[in-house]
């Protein structure tokens, strides 16, 4: 589904009129209808942030992250070395696992959930035990 604006324009087109590829087709007939199925913002980035990305030097990671790791430490009330800067939190959860299991290990995910939870514990060789976690059906008898 998607929301036109008052211009007709397709909201769920981003810059260049390139859409974002997700969600479902239109299903309510004509009315106006919008598409939470992503979480991008319908209209793209904001300019200036376009420029800025333009200018940034973003071939390369900063040469470190100590200031960072201090500042973050000092905030929360920890040492410094308690503290990892990670490229974000995909990075942070292969590490976790990383860190907490050996060769073998088996661990359990709860779906429905963050999808790379199993893909990190599955290419780190461990094995993985799916379990759902959805309440029952409304009506649904407890089990005896």
């Amino acid at each position: 589904m998607h929301a036109r604006d008052r211009g007709g324009a397709d909201r769920r087109r981003g810059p260049r009129g390139r859409a974002h590829g997700c969600g479902g087709p239109v299903v309510s007939g004509s009315a106006p209808t919008l598409d939470l199925a992503s979480n991008l913002h319908p209209h793209g980035p904001h300019p200036a942030v376009v420029e800025a990305a333009r200018r940034a030097e973003v071939g390369r990671y900063p040469p470190e992250t100590s200031t960072l790791a201090a500042e973050v430490a000092l905030s929360i009330g920890v040492s410094r070395e308690q503290v990892l800067i990670t490229a974000g939190a995909t990075e942070a959860v292969h590490l976790a696992l990383r860190a907490l299991l050996g060769p073998g290990d088996a661990c359990t995910v709860f779906t429905p959930t963050f999808g790379e939870y199993e893909r990190a514990a599955l290419g780190a060789g461990f094995t993985v035990e799916r379990h759902e976690a959805l309440p029952p059906a409304i009506g649904t008898p407890p089990p005896q």
